[in-house]
């Protein structure tokens, strides 16, 4: 028993699982008064800090639950670990990078076929609009 309470996670929680398993499978064979809120409660206070704040609200009956969320979360700390790892080993690349070939475009205006079929241009498109049609034209040339 002194095994059992003793016992902490030091390295996976695969190998720390199959450790309080085995200790409480002793236990059980021996005194059969131990129910599963029992070993769950100790089963989560041996696991790591990182990994026990994310499994003890969960609130779950058994340890094979618990051991599961537990499985699941030194996966996803693993992942997040190894992602960091690798964003700083990467030297940051600036945000804008500008071209050397930009160049300045020239405002011209745009082109369109009209009703007739002749290519007319964007000023003689509007002839036809609406007052309120024309202003919002107006406005949108503005970022053309």
């Amino acid at each position: 028993m002194t095994e059992l309470l003793a016992l902490k996670q030091t390295r996976s929680v695969e190998g720390y699982t199959a450790a309080f398993q085995g200790l409480q499978f002793d236990i059980t064979m021996y005194n059969c008064n131990y129910d599963d809120m029992f070993f769950t409660t100790h089963y989560i206070s041996g696991l790591k800090e990182d990994i026990r704040a994310t499994v003890e609200p969960q609130m779950l009956a058994t340890v094979d639950k618990v051991a599961l969320i537990a499985k699941v979360q030194q996966g996803v700390l693993e992942r997040s670990k190894t992602k960091y790892q690798r964003s700083t080993l990467q030297p940051r690349q600036p945000q804008h990078q500008q071209r050397a070939d930009t160049k300045q475009i020239k405002h011209q205006p745009m082109h369109s076929y009209g009703e007739t079929g002749n290519l007319e241009t964007t000023e003689e498109l509007m002839a036809y609009a609406t007052p309120m049609e024309t202003n919002l034209n107006q406005d949108m040339l503005k970022y053309v």
